[in-house]
């Protein structure tokens, strides 16, 4: 998996810890099993569009910062 699709995953992993949400509560607040997120987080698996917008939306992240770690 290229470095850019770990970067992602670990950004999203900062999000959920800096809200302070247990994974099953992360997950559920935007569609996901808990077990997916968990798969996400050790990077054993890719984030699609879809996730990466229901992430900002919900929690009002910078897509750019999401998916490039440039910004805020």
């Amino acid at each position: 998996m290229p470095d850019y699709d770990h970067e992602i995953n670990q950004r999203i992993l900062k999000i959920r810890r800096v809200l302070d949400y247990t994974q099953e509560k992360f997950a559920r607040s935007i569609s996901l099993s808990r077990s997916a997120l968990a798969v996400i987080e050790i990077n054993r698996s890719k984030v699609n569009d879809r996730l990466i917008k229901m992430i900002c939306l919900t929690y009002g992240v910078n897509e750019i910062w999401l998916k490039t770690g440039a910004g805020e």
